[in-house]
């Protein structure tokens, strides 16, 4: 059954925090398949390093290896969302995206189909929880099903 705007608005209410999205299990080769997925099907993205426009490596090894020296990150938008990648790690998959800009059955639909996207293409779990709160994800995409659950956030 499709998750409904109304079952779930009240997580994308603007509390000054972010929402993530994590892969779980990920690794250096999920992040690979993640960037060349976002380069041809995000409709716009910019790269930067320490906040200054660069060109977007190939690899995401390379990505990953400059976050010793320097801040790289990956804006893209999906739809009308614009979500972002820090390369925090190669067994670390992380996006993250400003609750407001979720705000209507539209966005919504537009968001559920970057995690399934995602989860589908990396046949791997996905999980959508309010920044800090990992343990209490809303949204939980299941591989096995390849339905995405929602789950009313429990503090």
């Amino acid at each position: 059954m499709p998750i409904k705007w109304d079952q779930c608005k009240d997580e994308f209410a603007s509390d000054g925090a972010l929402r993530d999205i994590q892969v779980i299990d990920a690794t250096l080769s999920d992040s690979q398949r993640v960037l060349d997925f976002v380069r041809t099907s995000a409709a716009k993205s910019d790269y930067t390093i320490d906040g200054e426009a660069a060109a977007l490596p190939s690899e995401a090894s390379s990505i990953i290896a400059s976050r010793s020296t320097a801040t790289p990150l990956l804006l893209f938008r999906w739809g009308d969302i614009e979500i972002a990648t820090h390369f925090f790690g190669e067994d670390d998959l992380e996006f993250d995206f400003r609750p407001e800009n979720v705000s209507g059955q539209r966005e919504l639909d537009q968001l559920l189909s970057f995690v399934s996207s995602v989860g589908r293409l990396l046949s791997k779990a996905v999980l959508v929880y309010h920044e800090g709160w990992e343990v209490s994800p809303f949204f939980i995409y299941d591989r096995h099903t390849d339905e995405i659950t929602y789950s009313p956030r429990s503090i």
